[in-house]
This record gives structure tokens, sequence and C-alpha cells, in this order.
């Protein structure tokens, strides 16, 4: 279902409609371009509405180094696994024991340096707003190092 309109959404008004009402998340991956595997992290595509974008990201075992993404803000939800999340200096700790559900989002926003780490893997739903006239991709086409930051 593509919205009319809703490309001058916020990234909270989509993300609480891509969520709905009860939790029903809307799933249309785009086919053939829906899938990618880097070195500590795959992706998936669930949905695709320019400028919004929605996808699962599993993440492996151990560090994800610092970085940024220049033209996406996003909302990152906890969904298994255990981690550790540093996103502007704050730290965001998730345990198999502490779950508040799809209303904890941990925002994301453009240029923001932000780093992991994940003992036994981790995955997260990262519901996403493509800035800058850039279509959405996948996260790691929009990934630089910050290096030590």
């Amino acid at each position: 279902m593509v919205l009319s309109g809703a490309g001058s959404w916020t990234l909270r008004r989509w993300a609480d409609w891509y969520l709905g009402d009860g939790g029903s998340l809307r799933i249309d991956p785009p086919g053939e371009d829906g899938l990618r595997f880097t070195e500590s992290f795959s992706e998936m595509i669930l949905y695709r509405d320019p400028p919004f974008q929605a996808a699962i990201v599993m993440l492996y075992p151990g560090h994800i180094r610092p970085h940024r993404h220049h033209h996406v803000d996003s909302y990152d939800i906890s969904l298994s696994g255990n981690g550790t999340a540093i996103v502007a200096g704050r730290t965001w700790r998730k345990s198999s024991a502490y779950k508040r559900g799809l209303d904890m989002r941990i925002p994301v926003l453009a240029g923001v340096v932000h780093s992991g780490f994940t003992e036994d893997g981790a995955s997260f739903l990262s519901l996403q707003k493509w800035k800058n006239g850039i279509a959405p991709r996948f996260l790691s086409d929009d990934w630089e190092d910050a290096g030590g930051q």
C-alpha cells in the first residue's frame, strides 16, 4: 500500500502509521533488492514507500564500529538478542529480560555518530526516512566510518 502524500510526513507520524494499531506491521519487500549481507550485520527490507522504509537489521556477535548515515533519520526498535547501542554519546542497553516492545524507539538522526556491541547477536526494526532526495536503499550504502568518535 503506497500512501498518497506521505512523503511530507515526519518520521514519527510514518512510524506510528507503519506500526499501526496493535502493532500490525506492513510487509511488502521490494523483491530482488531486499537482502544484503555485510561483515558485521545483515539487512532485510520489509517495506518501502519513498522516502520511507522499514528494515530488519541483524547484528552478528561483536562490535559495530562508530559510523554515521548522512541521508537517513531512523527509529531503531530492539526485537531480539542482547546488546548495547551508543547514539550521540547516550548508551542504550537491551537484555532479553528487559523488553519494552515496539514503543521503545531509539532515534538515530542523519549525521549522528553511533556504534554498538552484542555478545551473541541481536536484531532490530529500523524505521527510516531518507532525506536530501535520496531514494531509500540499504543503510550500508549510506555508511561513513567515524573512526574513534
